[in-house]
């Protein structure tokens, strides 16, 4: 199996009880990902139980909440293999059929980089493929190049999937991205309110405007 020994699904949580098992499921009982580390951001809900009652995955909790990109950060230490599958904890829908789109490029050496796009329906998919600022959290990389990524402090907080994709424009390296059928998630709004999605978009601006407006061009 070309696969094994290669995929390592890394996925950051923060109060994800309600979804995450159903991610872990679909990730553990994957023939395309060969082990599985969750890092626990200091959830105050029961994620941390949950995500131990799956022997074969990795878990490092956090003492403190840091963010998703120091999420991150922390757990790709623990990762072995040459590739990494950044995983959001809120997905739905995630079945292996999917997982062998997203994985198959970077095993096979094609590109670096494969973006998942989740299930908007056929206008939203389009715009979010054609038009849309590339923010998906669903990403498989070759994980010496998301250690290099990882190393700047643009990646921090909610900034690691923007400063990706400038990194990869500045390199020069194309960007595969996959339509995920069935797949998708909670809007943010719903889950953490309104607040916390308004401070997650300002910081996306501002991040933008940081790294060069160009970057708005679609990758």
């Amino acid at each position: 199996n070309d696969f094994m020994s290669k995929v390592t699904a890394l996925v950051p949580c923060l109060n994800e009880e309600e979804r995450i098992a159903k991610v872990l499921e679909a990730l553990t009982n994957s023939k395309f990902i060969d082990s599985v580390v969750v890092v626990d951001d200091s959830s105050i809900d029961k994620s941390l139980e949950v995500i131990r009652k799956f022997p074969d995955v990795s878990v490092l909790p956090l003492a403190k909440n840091i963010g998703k990109g120091g999420a991150i950060r922390q757990g790709i230490k623990l990762v072995k293999t040459p590739i990494t599958f950044l995983c959001d904890a809120d997905l739905m829908g995630i079945r292996d059929s999917e997982i062998e789109k997203l994985v198959t490029p970077v095993v096979n050496g094609e590109v670096f980089l494969a973006v998942g796009i989740r299930d908007r329906g056929i206008v939203g998919q389009f715009l979010a493929k054609h038009f849309f600022p590339l923010i998906s959290g669903e990403r498989v990389i070759k994980t010496e190049i998301l250690k290099k990524v990882l190393d700047s402090s643009e990646s921090s907080g909610w900034g690691l999937e923007i400063y990706m994709n400038y990194y990869f424009r500045r390199h020069g390296w194309k960007i595969r991205k996959v339509d995920m059928k069935g797949v998708m998630d909670v809007f943010n709004p719903t889950k953490r309110g309104l607040s916390y999605w308004l401070r997650r978009l300002i910081t996306f601006w501002s991040i933008y405007l940081k790294i060069g407006i160009y970057d708005l061009k679609r990758v």
